[in-house]
């Protein structure tokens, strides 16, 4: 059997595209998913964590925002309906008090993720998650019942873009939080 990926390299996206990149920086695959690993590894064994700078890009910082604030909206909408359906005395007290525990409980939850991702420092509970998403990927891109593009997407969610110079060595990897 063939090994295809031996003979597809990856190259540098500004260049392939014409863009503010002098070289080409092309990379094999096989050493592109061997040194990604070394360094997912590299993440999690040596518990540095704490010293990479993280950043959530400002697209996907404003649709997930946007998003939980929707979902906030939903739950008031669902809040003043409960209200709405007990002063009409179509829901019983206890009705009304299990909607809206429920509700407010939804409601902390959200309110809870928006000032989670306003906040752009690096807390415990962002490292935790990372690291969590760190092992998991290494886990898939070690376990080979899975296609390359399955294993691509799921380092998307976790790799924001990987630079690397072919003319000094620098291999240097940007991650999501």
């Amino acid at each position: 059997m063939t090994d295809h990926r031996r003979n597809t390299s990856y190259r540098c996206s500004k260049f392939a595209n014409g863009r503010a990149c002098e070289y080409s920086n092309f990379m094999s695959v096989p050493k592109l998913e061997l040194l990604t690993k070394k360094a997912l590894e590299n993440l999690v064994n040596n518990d540095c964590l704490t010293t990479y700078e993280y950043f959530v890009p400002k697209e996907r910082k404003v649709n997930e925002l946007e998003g939980l604030q929707s979902a906030l909206k939903r739950i008031h909408t669902k809040l003043e309906r409960h209200k709405e359906a007990y002063a009409n005395g179509i829901d019983t007290i206890q009705e009304y008090k299990e909607n809206k525990e429920r509700c407010t409980k939804e409601e902390s939850e959200i309110i809870k993720q928006i000032e989670l991702f306003s906040d752009n420092s690096v807390s415990d509970e962002k490292i935790e998650a990372l690291q969590q998403a760190v092992n998991q990927l290494i886990d898939l891109l070690y376990d080979d019942k899975y296609p390359i593009e399955y294993k691509s997407t799921a380092i998307k969610l976790v790799i924001d873009k990987i630079i690397f110079n072919k003319y000094t060595g620098e291999f240097n990897v940007y991650y999501f939080l």
